[in-house]
């Protein structure tokens, strides 16, 4: 069964955007990945970023069905540094985007926040590698079920919701459902409404490259 675990290849394709103090975009290799980007200045290494968020633009395009989006942090940082502040592939080093600000070209600074939670700080850790909605994860559960039956649909769906294999009375897909996406895509939103849902992951959706995914990504990535 393919997954999406895989060595970061060189980038084939990108979109880099600058809104106020973020970079962000999407990214995408010719196929493997996810790609891995670097903000530098002056050749100084600030920060690096998987491309392996969902990106609506890219879904757009059509690309690995969005999920290789991205944001990187740390452009003040950056500016401070040095004049020449560039974002690249940090495989094959090439230039995506040279940027030409200074600090005057920023907004203020966010206030300083409050103190995170454990369970906050988890999230923020989280969130890049997790899916904004079960719309998302709709494409890689249905090849899935079509791929390898509903017996095994239902064990992924468990593993990677719920970090668990179903128990005995475990309910299969709703086969009086005549459309897969619809007996498919009911099926995942009772588990995502599901308390013990909750509990584990606090709303948040592996995505496709998160580590706890396992459904077939074969012909989507």
């Amino acid at each position: 069964m393919s997954n999406a675990h895989y060595s970061n290849p060189p980038v084939a394709v990108a979109d880099v955007l600058i809104e106020g103090a973020r970079i962000f975009g999407y990214a995408a290799p010719q196929s493997g990945g996810p790609c891995l980007l670097r903000l530098s200045a002056n050749d100084t290494p600030v920060s690096f970023a998987v491309a392996g968020g969902f990106s609506p633009a890219a879904a757009k395009e059509g690309l690995r069905s969005g999920w290789c989006g991205f944001e990187l942090h740390g452009l003040r940082a950056a500016i401070a540094l040095g004049e020449r502040v560039e974002v690249a592939c940090a495989v094959s080093g090439r230039i995506l985007k040279s940027l030409s600000l200074d600090a005057d070209d920023m907004p203020p600074p966010p206030a300083v926040a409050r103190s995170l939670s454990v369970e906050e700080l988890l999230r923020e850790v989280r969130q890049p590698r997790c899916s904004p909605g079960v719309e998302q994860l709709l494409p890689f559960a249905v090849n899935h079920y079509r791929r390898h039956g509903a017996q095994s649909f239902r064990d992924m769906a468990y593993l990677t919701l719920l970090g668990r294999w179903p128990d005995a009375a475990a309910a299969y897909p709703d086969a009086a459902i005549a459309e897969d996406e619809k007996r498919v895509s009911v099926y995942l939103e009772d588990l995502v409404w599901s308390e013990e849902f909750g509990v584990k992951w606090a709303g948040q959706l592996p995505g496709p490259h998160h580590p706890d995914f396992r459904f077939d990504t074969a012909g989507l990535l």
